[in-house]
């Protein structure tokens, strides 16, 4: 790119202008990176491959964190973390100017329901819900009394039982419920049965 400098002095009113001043000004380019997909998600124990692509020079790339990854040395690692981790991958080009872009990859839990509450207000185990990290778009979450009358519905993945029906605790025993929705891979339907405990 090039640059016209016409500079200018201004002294009681008196404007004059000086001569001109031509500058040239290289821009080095920056590389551009890009993934595919731009997240990741995976279940608990499982990997997935990142699909890193860089467009234009570069000399070098790294992911960090390492942790995780069977090589963080080369574009398309595989991710074997067992937590949510958010991938970096800096790329160096030959002018040393650095680009840097971000790849989360969601780690979910397999769905486990517990078998029994405890609603006793005690801060443990109070509530009956989905535990939090689950790999779940939830459509419906229902418990049902012995006698199938519905007493709790929610669509809400991060909403629970607190063992009461319309404001009134309801006694110990078991009540069924029923869950679907879909995980990362299939539609889910999942029917148990949970004991209130007090």
């Amino acid at each position: 790119a090039t640059i016209t400098v016409t500079p200018t002095y201004s002294n009681g009113g008196v404007t004059c202008s000086g001569p001109v001043k031509t500058f040239t000004l290289v821009v080095n380019p920056i590389p551009v990176i890009s993934f595919n997909p731009v997240s990741a998600s995976i279940l608990f124990s499982n990997s997935v491959q990142l699909n890193a692509t860089i467009t234009g020079p570069y000399i070098s790339y790294l992911w960090t964190p390492s942790a995780g990854l069977n090589n963080p040395a080369i574009l398309n690692p595989v991710a074997s973390t067992a937590t949510t981790t958010v991938y970096k991958l800096s790329v160096v080009a030959p002018n040393n100017c650095n680009a840097e872009k971000t790849l989360p990859v969601t780690v979910y839990k397999n769905i486990y329901i517990p078998n029994s509450f405890t609603p006793d207000g005690n801060g443990i185990n109070d509530i009956f819900r989905i535990p939090p990290g689950t790999a779940l778009k939830l459509q419906y979450f229902q418990i049902y009394d012995r006698y199938g009358n519905q007493i709790f519905s929610t669509s809400n993945i991060n909403e629970g039982w607190d063992g009461t029906y319309k404001g009134a605790k309801l006694p110990v025993g078991a009540y069924n419920y029923i869950i679907k929705g879909f995980d990362l891979k299939r539609e889910v339907f999942i029917q148990g049965s949970v004991i209130l405990i007090r």
